[in-house]
């Protein structure tokens, strides 16, 4: 009986309950001169609250999105001075309601009210780079990454197409999945969080808040040549462009300090006056593949070498003939497995040779 007594107590006590009876107590004993309109206004109890008048507002924005939300108990510590401060003895009824609150709910921290919507998420994830896994995400993040509100909230958008990434990251950080988003009127998808101490990690490693991170990065401090290439790996996927090995940015120093890393024999160019692209060559981004597995499936096109397209040409010398016999007996894919190259390869000497194949989705049904 108790306990179910005190669960209905816990249970009625809401952050929204707090915020009225404090309103109540507090129109008691401020001047009516400050109530027009004999009611205590969100700004006024924001502002004497915690010397903020949006706050009140910004709680019960977060109470319509999440009904179970609570105030963080530094908050409530924050409120008892303020009252303290402007109204001495008179404010010990509004100090007791805050007491009951804390009393009769599991309050957190600020800091750690994020694990409430994400358990299980790695707030120090980044604080060391000692892993290709971790080098990739933050080539990742230097791309497509951005930290908004002065550096403590971390916000990725991208494709729709490319949403595995967002999956993959979220799982890799230990993010709550069910809080990714879809932005109205756009084909993209959203991951938000905030939470300064793991922003803090990323800003260590060079990462730049505010809109001149792509103007401004410069490539990270990094102690092994398989971390670099993870990173330029996930930097790739972000920015770089699908079936070669070029990589854009808006900072010049940046594709410079790569280029120098890796002695890259390719000059920097400016493209349409407002990005810098730098190619990678061959040899080392299909190093970059080998090296890290993970990366965006549709990317992962292996590059040729000169020696290897040499082959390829001789191994398919005077095929003409068997290529146009196959093309409707077997699906390209089968065909490439036959001679050992890419479907791509196949569907190469069909496009030189104009060689006619089947209709989109014949094979599904032969």
């Amino acid at each position: 009986m108790n306990n179910k007594g005190n669960d209905d107590k816990k249970k009625n006590f809401t952050a929204l309950k707090l915020i009225d009876e404090l309103r109540q107590e507090l129109q008691e004993i401020i001047p009516l001169e400050e109530q027009p309109k004999g009611k205590l206004s969100d700004k006024k109890l924001g502002f004497y609250l915690i010397g903020n008048e949006n706050h009140i507002i910004y709680i019960k924005s977060q109470i319509r999105k999440f009904p179970a939300y609570q105030i963080p108990l530094d908050k409530l510590e924050y409120y008892k001075k303020k009252l303290k401060f402007y109204f001495k003895i008179k404010s010990s009824n509004a100090i007791q309601l805050i007491n009951k609150y804390v009393s009769l709910n599991d309050l957190r921290l600020s800091a750690d009210r994020i694990y409430i919507h994400h358990p299980h998420l790695k707030i120090n994830y980044f604080k060391l780079i000692n892993s290709k896994e971790k080098a990739y995400w933050l080539g990742f993040l230097y791309a497509d990454g951005f930290l908004e509100k002065n550096g403590s909230r971390l916000a990725i958008e991208i494709n729709k197409k490319d949403e595995i990434l967002i999956n993959r990251f979220a799982n890799a950080i230990g993010f709550n999945i069910n809080y990714k988003f879809y932005p109205k009127g756009r084909k993209s998808v959203k991951l938000r969080f905030k939470n300064h101490e793991f922003t803090k990690y990323l800003l260590t490693h060079g990462f730049i808040a505010g809109e001149g991170k792509s103007k401004n990065c410069e490539l990270p401090l990094l102690n092994q040549r398989e971390l670099y290439l993870a990173f330029l790996l996930g930097y790739f996927d972000g920015d770089g462009h699908q079936g070669t090995s070029i990589i854009s940015s808006g900072s010049r120093n940046f594709l410079k300090q790569i280029k120098n890393k890796f002695n890259l024999s390719f000059g920097i160019k400016l493209y349409k006056n407002t990005t810098n692209r730098l190619t990678l060559g061959t040899v080392l981004f299909n190093e970059m593949l080998d090296n890290y597995q993970k990366s965006l499936p549709r990317k992962r096109i292996y590059l040729l070498t000169k020696q290897k397209i040499g082959e390829i040409y001789r191994k398919f010398k005077g095929k003409r003939e068997k290529l146009e016999i196959l093309a409707w007996k077997m699906s390209i894919k089968k065909i490439s497995e036959i001679y050992k190259v890419a479907p791509s390869t196949i569907s190469y000497w069909f496009k030189k040779w104009n060689i006619v194949v089947p209709p989109k989705g014949y094979w599904l049904h032969h």
